[in-house]
């Protein structure tokens, strides 16, 4: 985790740490709902426009955002947490926009009472990095489950840069999920580009 805020606290200068992070986590996200996608409609090309302006933004850092892709990887590997969440607080997050998630600690006690059978059936409302879901994964993880195969999740934020992170981390860790970028309380049915679907919702992984 420590690699991760290093790097991005190097590269700023012209941007703040917290830009750095959401640009990152939004070319990751972009990259993986895209290279998931069977058609490249309308919304796979909006998509790929944004990816490229980022990729053109950050081309002389490229390299280092590949390499915290392969950090962030291999640390979800070896533990299953919401890492993202903990370095955006780290960065400075709470202080720019007033959010504060909900600690580690709180995610996985609320796990821990959740009563369970053969499914296990998730909607998170106010998902933030998805917290809550990531603790319930590694609750299953813990007891022998395999969660991927357990785990149907529904997650939306008000949060661009939060549903990115979560899909993020849902994606990397193989959770069936889709997660929606609008308000769950007051908006219809949201717009194709703000639903995000996992690779192992999209049916990539079986």
């Amino acid at each position: 985790m420590e690699k991760i805020e290093k790097i991005i606290n190097d590269m700023a200068g012209s941007y703040s740490p917290q830009q750095i992070f959401s640009d990152w986590i939004e070319t990751i996200a972009l990259a993986t709902v895209n290279a998931s996608s069977l058609f490249h409609d309308k919304v796979w090309q909006e998509r790929e426009r944004r990816y490229l302006a980022l990729a053109k933004k950050w081309e002389k850092d490229i390299e280092r955002f590949a390499y915290m892709n392969s950090i962030l990887t291999v640390m979800l590997e070896d533990e299953i947490k919401d890492h993202l969440g903990e370095i955006y607080m780290n960065l400075g997050g709470s202080k720019q926009t007033g959010q504060f998630f909900t600690p580690w600690h709180l995610s996985k006690a609320t796990a821990a009472l959740v009563n369970y059978s053969d499914k296990v059936i998730m909607n998170e409302p106010s998902c933030g990095s998805g917290g809550m879901i990531i603790a319930m994964a590694e609750r299953l993880h813990q007891e022998g489950k395999n969660y991927q195969k357990m785990m149907n999740v529904t997650a939306e934020d008000l949060d661009l840069r939060c549903c990115h992170m979560c899909y993020v981390q849902l994606s990397l860790l193989g959770i069936d999920a889709v997660v929606i970028h609008h308000d769950a309380l007051t908006e219809g049915l949201p717009r194709m580009l703000d639903v995000f679907g996992t690779p192992r919702r999209r049916g990539v992984f079986t």
